[in-house]
């Protein structure tokens, strides 16, 4: 539907008579006679008519005069956004030393025809280590460890060698606790790509099946699993090479060990496919070789430009200058600034500031119209003020030049030391389309996106602007009601933002939190990258420190004095269900297993999940009726027998505790989903 266009003045003929005849008596009391036959009235309808036509065209504002209106009264309009990938460089062997890809490398989409390629740049300089083996052990259920390094048994760098008879990697089957085959680095292999080349006997594992899970530590009692890029021992079955991706790595200490640690461990039951079987026999290690091979960086969409040559100055005021490559990706970062090259060959940089408001005359300042690339130095405005030279003598006016920031010298040339142009919609580039290096890098064999680039958005429309001014104009500039730092919150640039609460406690939530006067706890959640049918991590849901710090430096300006702000996740409720049904026969007991766990993990879901896909609500209550009502809309579900509900572990999803009928949800939780049990009955 069209937006309709709201009107400046909404009086129309009868209006403006009324108006006029109300105001007869304050400037001429003798006037008693207002009907339509007294030639004062007729004058009055005439004139009514000509304002009312007067009015129809000032409705008929066109968009361009909406722009600068909102300009005026300084509403901006959002700019792009840029999509956010993870890039993975493959090196074409494995280097001894260390290998950088410096921050800002180009990699693109292929070009064709009918398409220009599409540009990220790398945020950061990648820096790709050999790995240096320190530790190896296997670690039998909870608490029990067998020490793999020693006794004759050689690690060199990055291989280890057993001496002994053949190493038992799993020694307790089915696995339980912690056991697993854990491996130390001495080095941080944050983010890298490595393979592990295996020297097995072989073992009775269930070919073809994802037997096994690679996790590093982030923490003593937290792991996070690690996607198997390539395996050739068909997990473990046989002597090949497995190619991991590893993600964030910290130090930490495990078996009187330090290090940064891997471990490689057997799926529990409860992690296993349907008719799928565990390990009949545990694979038994002669020796593994360690290399990294790649690794990881986060990159965002847009072309950097270098050293763009604006044009040269004239010495006069409020100069303008456009950038070759709008729109320009906000906000400017340190290195992003004007250059100004006098004829005596004196640079000088010049910073970017909203408004020259505050500027004065030695101010080395400019302003940037990012959508438009319009840059403008500060303008002087002419004031005239009366002085008084002596009693007997009268006033004189005297002129006077205000200045609103320096002026670049006559015949300086203004450069644009860089800036990014780029964003919007067109960076969601799908899963394996940043395939192309702009510039080739020594032993970079290939190049990839692994996932779908996220959060690249178009600039806001007028349209959207227009929408988005009543609430700003309400809130003038100020957050004072929990909707206000709620909008504003969702407005931070960079933040990432799926939702956003202001917590304010209820007689439901008393005793589980508290506010205290001056203080807004705005709950975050983060927008999430994959599948929204898969389970959600905790690490998933975690607020990155920038990102909040995004949202607190966004919120400055907007909060009163007297606030405090405080960014943080929600109270997440875990949830394990366990449910019962009868399946439709029409459908594979395997696919209609997929189809509810699917279901399950969408439904209990912080941001796609409850009845109306937007997440599920805080402080709404869980009932196991929610559960049967879902699961029922299913066509592949005839009947839903039992349904019970789980507190789950946030880590590792399992359930714990007795089942209850329902979870109170307070005013600052929302609820997240564990693993599942479905059990298939008879019809």
């Amino acid at each position: 539907m069209a937006l309709a266009n709201p009107s400046i003045d909404i009086r129309r003929f009868q209006d403006i008579v009324d108006e006029a005849k109300k105001k007869i008596p304050a400037y001429f009391d003798g006037w008693t006679d207002h009907n339509v036959s007294d030639p004062g009235v007729t004058f009055i309808e005439l004139f009514a008519w000509m304002t009312e036509m007067i009015l129809y065209q000032t409705n008929q504002m066109p968009d361009r005069h909406y722009s600068n209106l909102m300009k005026l009264l300084g509403i901006p309009r959002k700019g792009p956004e840029t999509a956010q990938a993870h890039v993975t460089f493959w090196l074409s062997e494995a280097q001894p030393g260390k290998t950088i890809i410096s921050k800002g490398t180009e990699v693109a989409t292929t070009q064709t025809e009918v398409a220009a390629s599409i540009i990220f740049n790398t945020n950061e300089d990648l820096v790709i280590e050999p790995p240096q083996l320190a530790a190896v052990f296997a670690l039998q259920g909870e608490n029990g460890g067998e020490g793999v390094f020693g006794s004759g048994n050689v690690i060199d760098n990055n291989k280890f060698v057993s001496t002994r008879p053949n190493i038992v990697m799993f020694s307790h089957l089915p696995p339980t606790g912690q056991s697993g085959f854990y491996i130390s680095f001495a080095n941080d292999l944050s983010n890298h790509l490595l393979k592990f080349s295996f020297d097995f006997e072989e073992a009775e594992g269930n070919e073809g099946y994802k037997a096994l899970i690679w996790e590093t530590a982030v923490s003593h009692n937290k792991w996070a699993i690690c996607d198997i890029d390539e395996d050739t021992t068909d997990f473990f079955n046989k002597s090949g090479h497995t190619i991991i991706h590893i993600p964030e790595m910290t130090r930490q200490k495990f078996n009187g060990q330090e290090g940064y640690w891997l471990r490689v461990r057997p799926r529990r039951q409860n992690e296993m496919e349907p008719d799928a079987q565990q390990f009949e026999a545990s694979p038994k290690i002669k020796s593994f070789q360690a290399n990294s091979m790649g690794g990881t960086v986060q990159a965002s969409h847009g072309e950097y430009r270098r050293e763009e040559l604006l044009g040269q100055s004239d010495g006069t005021p409020g100069q303008i200058f456009h950038l070759q490559a709008p729109p320009v990706l906000m906000p400017l970062v340190a290195n992003e600034q004007v250059a100004v090259v006098t004829m005596q060959n004196e640079r000088t940089l010049w910073s970017y500031v909203p408004d020259f408001s505050q500027s004065q005359l030695e101010d080395r300042h400019f302003t940037l119209d990012s959508q438009t690339g319009e840059l403008r130095f500060g303008p002087a405005i002419v004031r005239h003020q009366a002085e008084k030279l002596a009693d007997t003598h009268p006033s004189t006016i005297q002129t006077v030049m205000r200045y609103y920031g320096a002026v670049p010298p006559r015949g300086a040339m203004i450069y644009f030391t860089g800036y990014r142009t780029g964003g919007g919609h067109q960076g969601n580039v799908k899963k394996g389309l940043l395939n192309t290096l702009k510039t080739s890098i020594p032993f970079v064999n290939k190049v990839s996106n692994r996932e779908r680039a996220i959060n690249g958005k178009d600039p806001e429309s007028l349209e959207e602007s227009m929408i988005h001014a009543p609430r700003l104009l309400q809130a003038r500039g100020r957050a004072v009601t929990a909707a206000d730092f709620e909008y504003f919150a969702k407005q931070a640039p960079e933040s990432h933002v799926a939702r956003v609460h202001c917590f304010q406690p209820t007689p439901k939530d008393m005793g589980s939190a508290t506010v205290r006067p001056g203080e807004v706890h705005l709950l975050v959640i983060p927008k999430i990258s994959g599948d929204a049918s898969e389970r959600l991590t905790l690490e998933q849901l975690q607020v990155t420190p920038a990102h909040k710090a995004a949202i607190l430096n966004h919120l400055e300006p907007y909060r009163l004095l007297t606030m405090r702000v405080d960014v943080k996740e929600p109270n997440y409720v875990w949830v394990s269900v366990d449910v019962k049904v009868v399946a439709n026969p029409l459908y594979k007991q395997t696919a209609v297993h997929r189809r509810i766990l699917q279901r399950l993990n969408t439904f209990l879901n912080p941001v796609v999940g409850g009845h109306d896909g937007k997440g599920w609500p805080f402080g709404r209550d869980l009932y196991e009726a929610d559960i049967y009502m879902v699961l029922r809309q299913l066509p592949e579900v005839l009947t839903v027998k039992s349904a019970a509900l789980y507190k789950a572990h946030a880590t590792s999803g399992e359930r714990y505790a007795t089942p209850e009928k329902m979870f109170a949800v307070y005013s600052n939780s929302t609820v997240a989903s564990g693993i599942h049990t479905i059990t298939f009955e008879g019809s």
